[in-house]
């Protein structure tokens, strides 16, 4: 029970560090107190960079275009794939860059959302965002 504990904690306090930190800083910090690390990380901060790294042109659907242009950043934080989640390892395999053609893998992102009020049908849209659905 003690290491539940601890790991709540750690979760309030990377919930509390988002006042204080960067966006994609807090919630890497987030996801480490969740257990999810990898340093597979993209140092992109709009979703036009994003589109561009990753080739994504040809494969948004209108719905993902229309909120990817109401965000006002977006940071690719990092990417868990099989080579994280697997005991056997490439050894030729990078654990640094990002491999846009891992197509069985989590990109884990965090989007800033300009000031306002939003429709729950616009959240679930960028929760949603299908890259290539």
């Amino acid at each position: 029970m003690p290491a539940r504990m601890d790991q709540r904690a750690a979760i309030a306090n990377a919930l509390a560090a988002f006042g204080a930190h960067l966006l994609p800083d807090a919630a890497t910090l987030l996801f480490a107190a969740l257990g999810s690390k990898s340093d597979r990380r993209l140092p992109i901060h709009a979703p036009q960079e994003f589109i561009a790294h990753l080739g994504l042109h040809h494969v948004l659907s209108g719905r993902d275009r229309e909120v990817l242009v109401q965000l006002q950043g977006l940071h690719l934080l990092s990417q868990i794939s099989d080579a994280e989640l697997s005991p056997h390892t490439d050894q030729f395999d990078s654990k640094t860059a990002v491999n846009a053609s891992s197509f069985q893998s989590y990109l884990f992102l965090a989007a800033e959302l300009p000031e306002g009020t939003y429709s729950r049908a616009f959240l679930s849209g960028v929760v949603g965002l299908g890259f290539g659905r």
